[in-house]
């Protein structure tokens, strides 16, 4: 298949259903952590949109900078 399963991806909390040109407009120095959770631990907060996994961006502008 062409097609890559790839693991659901959040954005401050912001799920990504076309993260493609969304990703390639950010510099890493835009990013204030990375974390990746395991399929059973996304599965678990995220439902089938967890079933391969996840991956959590947090930018340095994200929620937490406002609050």
């Amino acid at each position: 298949s062409r097609f890559c399963n790839m693991v659901a991806i959040y954005v401050d909390g912001l799920h990504l259903r076309a993260p493609g040109s969304f990703l390639r407009n950010l510099g890493l120095a835009e990013f204030d952590r990375i974390e990746f959770l395991t399929p059973l631990e996304a599965t678990l907060l995220y439902g089938l949109n967890g079933e391969r996994g996840a991956l959590l961006l947090f930018t340095r502008g994200g929620p937490r900078a406002r609050q």
